[in-house]
């Protein structure tokens, strides 16, 4: 689940995904990294690449050390945890459903990928 932490102005929004699994899910299962409307328009969108964060996605540009996609960003005041949620609220539920979505399109990766096996044979 992706969570925001606040140092004074500093805001870092930390996915609840590693960065290899964003990436491996655009290159794979792209139709997972967005949430879409009744007439298959996106309407919320989660990447990697330039550091982004609105109502219509986010796209992160760092990896903590335990590999976690996060973005940082200065407020011009130390916001309250309630001008954090009215600010950020939409894009958290959001984001947290482009997440669950991802990790289920790849645990279904991970299982084709494993049928595969069966089928592929390397003779020495």
């Amino acid at each position: 689940m992706a969570k925001i932490k606040v140092l004074g102005n500093a805001l870092t929004l930390t996915s609840g995904l590693k960065t290899s699994e964003i990436e491996k899910a655009e290159k794979f299962c792209p139709d997972a990294t967005k949430l879409v409307d009744e007439e298959k328009t996106p309407y919320f969108v989660v990447q990697t690449g330039p550091a982004s964060v609105g109502k219509f996605g986010v796209s992160f540009n760092h990896t903590n050390p335990e590999e976690y996609a996060y973005i940082t960003m200065i407020a011009e005041e130390a916001p309250t945890k309630e001008k954090v949620k009215e600010d950020f609220g939409e894009v958290l539920f959001n984001l947290n459903e482009v997440e669950q979505n991802i990790k289920s399109a790849l645990e279904a990766l991970k299982e084709k990928i494993d049928t595969l096996e069966e089928v592929i044979e390397v003779i020495d």
